[in-house]
């Protein structure tokens, strides 16, 4: 078994498992087993007047030269320093961030994300999905302008994680005991060797939420909306793929880099506004110009009237309700067909037996933990956060680690060990005390 890397222990994460997981194996090779594979391309490059500035890789600070050689990184302070030097230089209309990222550490990545703002205030920042835009990539990302992707791309991941290893085991088959002397409990829990205790699960756990709190504050500004928004619709964790992107409103439209390019260098500088929230221009004797690209995603020519622009930008609404509604209907295995509309009535009964049954899935998740635990203030704390873990999963995930606890019970309380023994009334030997679980975001 292969132990975590130490440099992503105890640190805010927001990147996708499995890429963690290959930059692990890269670090732990070490460059003497490494064939050189990262990209030479600089960070940001000029296609005419537009600045095309790479987001590639996972978003890492301050990593070492070496890794730099073998594998290919963005540092978000680098990338705001590109970002403020294109956005402040007079020759440059517009900007294109190339982005292919599986997200990465915190450390940076909200100061990137604020330089991604405060240009798309000065000129049009078009995003460019590649193949995948996730979690921390999508925080810096999500303030452009325009996002665009292709039918395969990766988007979303949105939310934060953290690890720890309980090493105290370990410690102890070599006979070794790890003391440490804190001068509040919160004070560096978590030491190597120390074993897993109540103040490691409060200090991470707050920490993992003040870091989200930002992530999601940091979404609603980038996508113009609100941070319950945020957080009912997209803060699952979950990561969308191409179209559903689009519907899901996590991204704008599909496109490649060059769709990207074209769009930037035909922009006039302008706010941050997209495409599918502009209003129609004011009405009067000649109208107000709309900027030309956003008249050709309408679909409408350079001289198009108010009218038609307000025709198209209604039939752009009515379509993206219709393709929400049908997306809806499609994940709740609904059909619904031309001149038969979808028994509505009955699928809220539906959703609030579903709410019912969450909830008592919830309930036997905290009596299972506490089962296991122990009905004591620490067997209740650990029962809290698995309910606030799993709460929001998915109901099928909920399930299965509802039957998880139920046969972990089963192994540490056999039903010939409960009760008495049934001679001579005497008690059965006490159940075997399970290791205490740590529980992470999902």
């Amino acid at each position: 078994m292969k132990p975590p890397s130490s440099l992503f222990l105890g640190r805010p994460l927001a990147i996708l498992p499995s890429a963690l997981a290959a930059l692990e194996d890269t670090l732990r090779a070490g460059p003497g087993n490494l064939p050189r594979q990262a990209e030479a391309a600089p960070t940001s490059t000029r296609e005419g007047r537009v600045a095309v500035i790479r987001m590639h890789g996972p978003v890492l600070a301050g990593m070492p030269d070496w890794l730099r050689e073998y594998v290919t990184l963005t540092d978000p302070y680098q990338l705001a320093a590109a970002l403020r030097a294109a956005a402040g230089d007079n020759t440059i209309t517009g900007i294109v961030l190339d982005v292919n990222s599986p997200g990465g550490v915190v450390e940076g990545v909200d100061a990137a994300a604020e330089a991604v703002r405060e240009a798309a205030k000065a000129k049009p920042v078009i995003a460019a999905v590649r193949d995948v835009m996730g979690s921390a990539a999508y925080w810096i990302g999500c303030g452009a302008s325009t996002v665009l992707l292709g039918r395969t791309s990766i988007v979303g991941s949105i939310g934060t994680y953290m690890r720890w290893t309980d090493s105290s085991g370990a410690y102890e088959q070599e006979g070794m005991q790890v003391h440490v002397y804190r001068s509040g409990d919160l004070k560096a829990p978590g030491q190597d060797g120390e074993s897993h205790n109540k103040f490691v699960d409060e200090t991470y756990t707050a920490m993992v939420e003040d870091t989200n709190a930002v992530f999601l504050r940091g979404v609603a500004l980038g996508r113009g909306v609100s941070e319950d928004e945020v957080r009912e619709r997209w803060a699952s964790g979950r990561a969308w793929v191409g179209e559903q992107a689009i519907s899901a409103g996590v991204a704008d439209q599909l496109g490649t880099l060059q769709d990207a390019i074209r769009l930037a260098s035909s922009s006039k500088a302008r706010g941050s506004a997209r495409a599918a929230s502009l209003t129609p221009p004011p009405s009067g004797k000649d109208g107000t110009d709309m900027p030309p690209e956003i008249l050709a995603l309408l679909g409408l020519p350079e001289d198009a009237t108010p009218e038609q622009i307000k025709a198209a930008l209604n039939k752009r609404e009515a379509s993206a309700r219709a393709a929400e509604r049908a997306s809806i209907l499609v994940a709740l295995g609904v059909t619904e067909e031309e001149g038969k509309p979808a028994d509505l009535a009955g699928l809220a009964a539906q959703a609030a037996d579903g709410a019912a049954y969450r909830t008592a899935l919830v309930d036997q998740l905290k009596a299972h933990t506490i089962t296991l635990r122990g009905n004591d203030e620490q067997g209740q704390q650990a029962a809290e956060r698995a309910a606030k873990v799993w709460g929001r999963a998915d109901i099928a995930d909920l399930r299965a680690e509802v039957e998880r606890l139920r046969s972990e019970i089963d192994g540490a309380y056999p039903s010939a060990r409960i009760g008495n023994s049934g001679k001579g009334g005497q008690d059965a030997p006490a159940p075997r005390r399970l290791p205490p679980a740590a529980y992470g975001l999902r």
